[in-house]
């Protein structure tokens, strides 16, 4: 009687692990991405929080986020801070600093859908309902 329990109890374990590697398998390919743009100019209080507030949220909805962080010419830490989430794969950092850098920007934006966020207007970050 327990090699029988014990034979079901292993069935139903395995039966479980197929069910989700497969379905990881699945959810993966069809994830839904959100693109966000955070444009930034002395921003090292905000970014990390902005950062990792919208990859998690973003990521207990089963979506992946592509974050993007133009700096304006900080004079603080905000370069360092998103050099170092470059380097974690969290971000991609542009830093611009001419206006030509910043109308070809909004074309390549204007090809991809996405929100862009002034970290120094509030106004922006009203726009991420999750932040309220």
């Amino acid at each position: 009687m327990v090699e029988g329990m014990l034979l079901i109890f292993s069935i139903y374990g395995i039966s479980i692990l197929m069910v989700h590697t497969l379905y990881a398998g699945y959810a993966a390919n069809d994830k839904e991405t959100a693109h966000f743009v955070l444009v930034c100019r002395d921003n090292e209080q905000q970014l990390e929080w902005i950062v990792r507030t919208l990859r998690w949220f973003h990521w207990l909805h089963g979506k992946s986020v592509d974050i993007t962080v133009i700096d304006q010419g900080s004079a603080d830490q905000t370069i360092t801070m998103a050099r170092r989430m470059e380097a974690v794969g969290w971000v991609r950092l542009n830093c611009l600093q001419a206006a030509r850098d910043y109308e070809e920007y909004e074309k390549l934006l204007a090809e991809r859908m996405c929100l862009v966020l002034n970290l120094n207007r509030r106004e922006d970050l009203a726009a991420l309902s999750f932040l309220q």
